[in-house]
């Protein structure tokens, strides 16, 4: 192999060293999730809308507004059989 390759990390023992630095990278990301937790101010009224305004950024900082309305149901009677 020419000092060409070594130089440009293509050695013998590079491939090594690239896996162990791409497994501290991706140790360093925060894991994925789709679930959102939601804290709300005042307790919500059954039977009532709500518009519900969310501001998410992925990994690489791309910010998004999502608009989805919440319908609090209605409490169903008690089961009297």
């Amino acid at each position: 192999m020419c000092a060409l390759g070594v130089q440009y990390g293509m050695g013998p023992d590079s491939l090594a060293q690239r896996t162990a630095r791409l497994d501290s990278l991706l140790a360093e990301r925060p894991a994925l999730s789709a679930v959102w937790h939601v804290r709300v101010a005042v307790q919500l009224t059954a039977g009532a809308r709500y518009l519900v305004v969310a501001n998410a950024a992925n990994l690489l900082g791309v910010t998004a507004e999502s608009l989805r309305p919440l319908v609090v149901p209605e409490p169903q009677p008690p089961d009297s059989t």
